[in-house]
């Protein structure tokens, strides 16, 4: 009788003690897919790491003006957006559309007074454009800035 309780027990204790550690988080730089039990080991990929991730690819342009809506989404049409770390950091803005509008500028990542996260692009001279991060993921980027004529906000979504 004895031993019809015991062998389950046993077996259960078994079977637990079986189970790999790890990190099962799929967005963590450590995710083991083979983890069955996460042990709070993840670590993840910092802002910077996820921007510098790939080629950031043009989605949409919105705005509250459907004309400047238009027009974003036309100038951005099939553009490019890489953040290189290698020498510096660069980042790189091809417009395929309008290659004279192709531009690499210096940024940084950083908070604004709103404690908000923002990338700093250096324009030259002194000036500067900052573009608030909305959103960002491994896959998605969003980032908006206000238009200098209308002082519209304009909203990025780009994407790998």
């Amino acid at each position: 009788m004895l031993n019809k309780i015991l062998a389950p027990i046993l077996f259960l204790l078994v079977i637990t003690s079986c189970k790999k550690a790890g990190c099962d988080d799929e967005i963590a730089k450590n995710y083991d897919e083979n983890v069955t039990k996460n042990d709070g080991s993840c670590k993840y990929y910092t802002k910077e790491e996820f921007i510098i991730n790939d080629l950031w690819k043009f989605q949409t342009a919105s705005s509250v003006d459907l004309e400047e809506t238009v027009k974003y989404n036309s100038f951005y049409e099939n553009a490019t957006i890489n953040f290189d770390t290698v020498g510096g950091n660069f980042v790189k803005f091809i417009f395929p559309s309008n290659p004279q509008a192709n531009v690499t500028r210096t940024w940084t990542i950083a908070l604004n007074d709103s404690k908000e996260d923002v990338i700093i692009l250096d324009l030259g001279l002194g000036n500067q454009k900052i573009l608030k991060i909305e959103k960002l993921t491994i896959t998605d980027f969003t980032f908006s800035f206000v238009d200098q004529a209308s002082t519209n906000t304009i909203t990025i979504n780009c994407n790998h």
